[in-house]
């Protein structure tokens, strides 16, 4: 994408738009070091780029997953005579000691990293880096954006191109700004504007947006997954748990089965849920092809499991109470005290509603009763409530 200017950056105002914060950030000329996340093509190296560009400073561009720790300290010291901003793709490939590495100079005035990666920082980036950046999530764009995109770069080449054209072009690129870009070029570099139509994207592209591991179609693939494990349709579930093998995303796969054990399982068979991660790591150990039977196995288990959704149906009734009400105390009888830790014995705390006063008569936990587990909490729930009442 040969963008230089902020301004031409599409589908993420809230970084870059008049008010956004990254804008600004140019407009005052005041670094600080961040880190962007979002899908791929959506504009985070470029923008990257275009901030390292117009800031008073040195630029050095790294990759984390190829770079050296002699690059960094290479970087590092240059900073010792002028401002460094360091711009570090996939950082979430950076090992700790590397991060380690960067935390004492991002504590300086001279020393300012940009990190861009696809994953999400809250889990892929140590806690020490992101205390010491800011984290700016750029989200997919709209096809909307796109199309106007790839229209105005069509009308200042001159070329002819139908609409219908250019819709194909926004559904194989499906969200991802830089490749209907590349593409766009490509077309304009290789075909007349008369060779360009619907039937040439379809011979070039005749796959492209059934097997996209990042668009609409791979999502609705794993949300189809979900909801015929929940609905216990086990033929459904085997269906779609093999579309998305053949795609290739095994980590989206099995995150949606971990995600799929603990939402719609849950404490109605509590053992499958730990059965899952261990598949996870069985089949990371034995890959493809005999991988397959071990999602198979966790796959149809899931189908037929007794299912409850109870436990984070109270989660959300809980944090919507605090959400709605300000409550900002604990019970005062569970509050910290060093002296007095053993105050209560177990039998005498069961007596006491622990709930902050403001909210002292709320119920958020019942229970689906899915199964024999499940209904003997809630009978042990039903228990401990009563010894409140006495």
């Amino acid at each position: 994408m040969d963008i230089n200017q902020i301004e031409d950056v599409i589908g993420q105002d809230h970084l870059v738009g008049k008010n956004g914060v990254i804008t600004k950030i140019l407009k005052k000329n005041t670094m600080t070091s961040f880190i962007l996340f979002g899908p791929p093509g959506v504009g985070k190296t470029t923008i990257a780029n275009i901030v390292a560009k117009q800031i008073d400073g040195m630029k050095i561009s790294l990759n984390a997953a190829t770079s050296t720790k002699k690059e960094l300290q290479e970087a590092t010291t240059l900073s010792k005579m002028q401002v460094v901003i360091l711009i570090i793709d996939e950082i979430h490939r950076l090992d700790r000691v590397k991060q380690d590495f960067l935390l004492p100079y991002l504590e300086t005035d001279n020393f300012f990293i940009i990190g861009t990666t696809t994953e999400n920082p809250y889990y892929d980036v140590s806690s020490a880096i992101r205390s010491r950046t800011l984290l700016f999530e750029l989200t997919k764009v709209s096809q909307d954006a796109i199309k106007e995109n790839i229209q105005k770069k069509f009308k200042d080449s001159k070329f002819e191109i139908n609409e219908q054209t250019i819709d194909q072009i926004v559904k194989i690129t499906n969200g991802d700004v830089r490749q209907s870009l590349n593409l766009t070029n490509f077309l304009q570099n290789n075909y007349q504007d008369n060779e360009i139509d619907s039937n040439l994207l379809s011979e070039l592209f005749p796959n492209n947006v059934v097997h996209d591991k990042t668009g609409d179609a791979h999502h609705n693939l794993l949300s189809a997954l979900q909801k015929s494990i929940r609905a216990s349709d086990v033929n459904a579930s085997i269906h779609y748990a093999s579309r998305i093998l053949l795609v290739g995303d095994f980590k989206s796969l099995w995150r949606r089965l971990i995600i799929i054990g603990y939402e719609d399982i849950s404490n109605a068979n509590p053992n499958l849920c730990m059965r899952v991660v261990t598949a996870s790591d069985a089949f990371l150990k034995v890959g493809m092809p005999e991988g397959r039977i071990i999602v198979a196995t966790i796959v149809v288990d899931l189908a037929l499991s007794p299912k409850t959704n109870a436990p984070y149906k109270a989660l959300d009734l809980a944090i919507d109470d605090l959400k709605m009400k300000n409550i900002t105390t604990v019970h005062e009888s569970i509050k910290y005290n060093q002296s007095d830790q053993n105050k209560y014995t177990p039998e005498e705390a069961k007596r006491l509603n622990l709930l902050p006063n403001e909210i002292k008569s709320a119920k958020y936990y019942t229970s689906n009763n899915a199964s024999q587990y499940e209904t003997g909490l809630y009978q042990n729930y039903q228990a401990h409530e009563k010894i409140k009442r006495r």
